[in-house]
């Protein structure tokens, strides 16, 4: 199959069957050196000297590696990479640091464009980068975006009715509401498949803030909403200060403090600069 499909053949970057083909063959690549005593300098190469010249004299004493092309070994080592970036073996920022170098010193275009898309996906999310903007219905059937609250801090919250710790939370959320709403402003979206789950809820409930559903089908994955309740602290300027941020229950307070503190300064005209900045409720 190497020899038929790959060895001296093109590769069909924009062909989706060929692109199938080319991540199932070669699935779990480093998993070859796992077995030999190869696999101790694989690590090293990632996770101590961090650059393509000492990864290449690993990968390449790998027989079906030796014989692909450039483009095809590029398009493997940032295949296999960016799979790599959860497990626990290879280190978030030594894998981020040899894509980076290859982004450079690439001469293909098309890794060049699959190479910034990755970049955008490791910076999504991150503290101090935008928060990803997206359109909710309110419960009173106003339609608005989390853009709508630029200016103000807002407190956001993915949330599901029938989930039982997001009610919990909800409950020293109002708490916290009660006590902060005039610095913050607080946003429960509803991941309920309906937006009549969150309005029968709520009808029982009460709660004054904001609450609102979006149709969008891939929030959950736009803001790595992988268990739920979910919170994210996002500044005036729309930055993410805490990315996800601590729960109701789990100290956030701390911050909603400082925040009103920086309020109460700013108001005294005696502020220094710096104070003022949404990134110094972090120090």
């Amino acid at each position: 199959m190497l020899e038929e499909f790959l060895v001296g053949k093109e590769v069909l970057f924009y062909n989706p069957e060929f692109a199938r083909f080319y991540k199932d063959f070669f699935n779990g690549f480093f998993r070859f050196f796992a077995t030999s005593n190869l696999d101790t300098k694989l690590g090293a190469s990632i996770n101590v000297h961090q650059n393509l010249d000492s990864l290449y004299s690993v990968l390449n004493t790998n027989k079906y590696f030796k014989q692909l092309s450039e483009e095809q070994k590029e398009l493997l080592i940032i295949t296999e990479l960016f799979y790599q970036i959860e497990s626990k073996k290879y280190k978030k920022q030594s894998i981020e640091n040899i894509l980076a170098e290859l982004q450079t010193s690439t001469i293909f275009e098309t890794h060049k464009v699959l190479l910034s898309e990755i970049q955008l996906k490791f910076t999504k999310l991150e503290v101090f980068s935008e928060s990803p903007n997206f359109e909710f219905k309110t419960l009173n059937g106003e339609t608005k975006s989390l853009q709508d609250f630029r200016g103000k801090y807002v407190y956001l919250d993915f949330w599901a009715s029938w989930c039982k710790p997001c009610i919990e939370e909800m409950i020293i959320m109002n708490e916290l509401y009660e006590k902060y709403n005039q610095n913050i402003e607080f946003i429960s979206i509803s991941i309920d498949k309906s937006i009549t789950r969150a309005e029968w809820f709520l009808k029982k409930k009460e709660y004054p803030w904001t609450f609102g559903h979006t149709n969008l089908s891939n929030i959950k994955e736009i803001y790595d909403v992988r268990i739920i309740p979910m919170y994210y602290l996002i500044g005036p300027e729309g930055e993410l200060l805490q990315s996800p941020a601590l729960r109701p229950t789990g100290g956030i307070e701390r911050q909603f403090y400082k925040i009103q503190q920086l309020y109460k300064e700013q108001n005294t005209g005696d502020l220094p600069s710096w104070k003022i900045k949404p990134k110094s409720i972090n120090d």
